[in-house]
């Protein structure tokens, strides 16, 4: 289950409400240690949690970002394409979203979520598939 950033939401929310300007620059997913502790009030901005990106991995840019209203079940979903990541030497169970600004104090943390599983070491591609209802939803 991916959890949310109560202040990447709130920051979001204020932009598309007029209440706050959005943050700009590239959407981008790191893969996380397996010791990473996702702390959804204090946690804001990449520089909280950098130090927990799974050793051996890149920061990656994602793509085909949207936005959906999905109607049906009254919620919100972000969705990116899939993202690879070759090779991996480290151990992961958890993926991190946030929207780089160029600077690591100022860029917020959107979703934390969860991998079916731990893997790694692969020595080969590891992939983030992406749900096809998005990395996350948020009810309304």
């Amino acid at each position: 289950m991916a959890g949310f950033y109560s202040k990447g939401l709130e920051q979001g929310l204020s932009a598309v409400t007029g209440v706050g300007a959005a943050p700009t620059g590239t959407l981008k997913m790191a893969f996380m240690s397996t010791g990473y502790v996702q702390n959804k009030e204090t946690h804001q901005f990449w520089s909280d949690v950098s130090a927990s990106i799974a050793s051996g991995t890149t920061v990656q840019a994602v793509s085909g970002n949207t936005v959906t209203v999905d109607t049906v079940n009254n919620r919100v979903e972000i969705h990116t394409d899939d993202t690879t990541e070759t090779p991996v030497t480290a151990l992961t169970d958890k993926v991190v979203l946030f929207m780089d600004t160029g600077t690591p104090s100022t860029s917020p943390l959107i979703v934390c979520a969860n991998l079916a599983s731990t893997a790694g070491p692969v020595g080969g591609d590891l992939t983030h598939i992406v749900n096809a209802e998005g990395w996350g939803a948020v009810n309304y």
